[in-house]
């Protein structure tokens, strides 16, 4: 009897060893310290949001994704649409409409880290039509609503540079402007 019971504290000892790495790493959206339901809506916008590329860089006064929350228990993600506000070719003022946004998974991959697998279309002054996309890695502070997204983006398109460096800081809430945290 006192084996079985010693065998039985060994096996649960093992578990907690087990689950404690995925605990202390787990990230999760959270609102008021209440984990975001899977279906909710949350809105990342990012300011002043550029993308820089050969041929000068586009800038975004605004950029908005609407996204679902896929998945929220050990880690997020999140997919959904987007668009981007008052954007423009810095260097030359030429006006930039950007459509067919869709970030197919904005995503946490462990404390502090993820990635974004983002596109869209730029419509530059209605002469050139560019895509650019790729998986950029996300970071963010634990107990934040920012989220930093940074990488190369490839582009395509006739007459289109080969791709653009990102750089943005994007700000997670609800639609009542909440903050939504990965804690």
């Amino acid at each position: 009897m006192i084996k079985k019971i010693t065998q039985l504290a060994m096996a649960v000892g093992a578990l907690v060893a087990l689950a404690s790495p995925a605990a202390a790493n787990a990230q999760r959206l959270t609102e008021n310290k209440v984990a975001i339901p899977e279906g909710a809506i949350v809105y990342e916008t990012g300011f002043n949001v550029e993308v820089l590329t050969a041929a000068g860089t586009i800038f975004c006064k605004k950029y908005t994704y609407i996204m679902t929350v896929d998945q929220n228990k050990t880690r997020y993600a999140m997919s959904g649409s987007g668009s981007g506000e008052e954007c423009k070719v810095t260097q030359n003022g030429a006006p930039v409409t950007i459509t067919s946004v869709i970030a197919e998974e904005f995503a946490s991959e462990g404390e502090g880290v993820g990635e974004a697998t983002l596109s869209f279309v730029a419509d530059i002054a209605g002469i050139l039509t560019c895509t650019f996309s790729g998986t950029v890695p996300i970071t963010y502070e634990a107990e934040s609503e920012e989220s930093l997204v940074e990488g190369t983006l490839a582009g395509s398109g006739a007459g289109c540079p080969a791709g653009g460096k990102t750089q943005a800081v994007f700000n997670r809430e609800t639609k009542n402007e909440v903050p939504i945290i990965a804690d």
